[in-house]
């Protein structure tokens, strides 16, 4: 059964991607390669995803016990969750192909992107190393199983000292006699 760390990232693998396909799409529309509703169209589908994914995350991490996680991990889902509440009631989803031009909003979005990418790998570092640790914790507290064949380092060495017992019994034996 997978523990929550393995959950936090295997589920913050996919959000640096979705932030990175958003600000490419968004550095697509500044360069004029893609009109404004395609764009817009593109992002608004990442949007309600990456919502999903960031609550889903932040609510294991509150039902398994991981305080300090998740009250890191909050700050970022509350603004999602915010800006996706408070949206202007005339636009189509959180980006409108109307209103992306205007008051430099398109260097806005470019900002608050590549914020929550950056977030994100932050988070990703933080969720692998708690893994690791956890899975540390996890072989040190089973037992300890030999292996089945040795390390070839670990044989030469315990065969060089038989040979050497050996070698100093004949000559414990020559001495005495």
């Amino acid at each position: 059964m997978l523990k929550t760390n393995q959950f936090s990232v295997l589920g913050i693998l996919g959000l640096p991607d979705s932030d990175r396909i958003q600000v490419i799409t968004l550095s697509d529309l500044e360069c004029d390669y893609l009109n404004a509703t395609n764009c817009c169209d593109k992002l608004n589908k990442w949007v309600l995803v990456e919502a999903i994914a960031q609550c889903v995350l932040a609510v294991l991490l509150l039902l398994t016990g991981h305080w300090i996680l998740f009250l890191m991990y909050a700050p970022v889902t509350a603004w999602l969750v915010y800006k996706l509440v408070n949206k202007p009631s005339g636009d189509i989803g959180m980006y409108d192909p109307t209103e992306i031009h205007n008051r430099q909003q398109l260097k806005t979005y470019m900002k608050e992107n590549l914020i929550k990418m950056g977030s994100h790998l932050i988070f990703f570092f933080i969720f692998l190393y708690w893994m690791t640790i956890s899975l540390l914790n996890l072989t040190k507290s089973a037992k300890a199983v030999e292996p089945m064949f040795p390390p070839v380092g670990l044989v030469t060495f315990e065969l060089n000292a038989q040979k050497g017992q050996e070698q100093n019994r004949l000559l414990n034996n020559d001495m005495h006699v």
